[in-house]
């Protein structure tokens, strides 16, 4: 077992000094050479790291919206500002039918069915129909929407009311 051991390192020494001996001499100017190089793309690649970045929000969709609030029809202009539309400001007030209402809470509800067949659960004060309108008050059997419209420069609200339609026995 000796001899073999014996025998696999003289062939190790051997290998090794066959390729030192066919490799060139450095010099010191081309290992101080290879030293610079090295050291700056060292310095290039941590320049590259602290770089700053500046984030550019424009033409880009707001991250801390919620996916389901943003549409494809992009935002809408009310009162100077923008802002993205929601599910049923995309369809008119007469094409969306209110389906159900729970009242008898602190915080009252209605369920509206868009025209591609798609419920909507809203309270008061959140946005409906395409011209700008708001859920004003939400009553037993009955929701009022105020939209707002421009005539002549000056804002103009109309008062809509929706009812449930009744199931006959």
């Amino acid at each position: 077992m000796m001899k073999y051991l014996l025998i696999f390192l003289v062939a190790g020494i051997c290998v090794s000094y066959r390729a030192d001996a066919q490799s060139p001499p450095e010099t010191d100017s081309q290992s101080e050479a290879e030293n610079s190089t090295s050291e700056s793309e060292n310095r290039d690649d941590f320049d590259l790291f602290l770089e700053p970045y500046n984030y550019e929000p424009s033409g880009r969709r707001d991250p801390f919206l919620r996916l389901d609030q943003v549409t494809k029809s992009g935002p809408v202009v009310s009162g100077g500002q923008q802002r993205p539309l929601l599910p049923l400001e995309s369809f008119e007030l007469n094409s969306i039918k209110l389906i159900g209402i729970i009242w008898d809470t602190q915080n009252p509800r209605a369920m509206f069915l868009d025209p591609t067949g798609k419920v909507h659960i809203l309270t008061k004060d959140q946005r409906i129909g395409r011209n700008q309108g708001y859920i004003a008050v939400i009553r037993e059997n009955e929701v009022i929407v105020v939209e707002t419209s421009e005539k002549n420069g000056e804002p103009v609200y109309n008062t809509e009311r929706m009812t449930m339609a009744r199931i006959k026995k």
